[in-house]
């Protein structure tokens, strides 16, 4: 048996992965409207701000962020991504 994905979208994450982010958006999008009740919905939402902001569109990332924090709370998947300034601490 494949792979299961961490969001539920392989090819979203393909595209996600390739900066097609505007297509990833949607894919994303597709698999929440399909899969509801999915565990794999939290990331796929997280991964929907991130596309947004990779795009610069920060509004949007915002929004999208907002939507999740509203959903689950403090969700886990917002300390996961290490910020610019750990990035600059793991590199020194």
């Amino acid at each position: 048996m494949g792979r299961r994905s961490a969001t539920g979208g392989e090819f979203a994450d393909y595209l996600f992965s390739h900066q097609e982010y505007a297509k990833a958006i949607s894919e994303y999008e597709r698999f929440i409207y399909f899969f509801p009740e999915d565990d794999r919905i939290e990331p796929a939402m997280f991964r929907i701000g991130m596309a947004h902001f990779k795009s610069k569109r920060f509004q949007q990332a915002v929004n999208a962020f907002k939507t999740l924090i509203e959903k689950y709370g403090q969700t886990w998947l917002l300390y996961t991504s290490p910020s610019p300034r750990d990035k600059q601490k793991t590199s020194m």
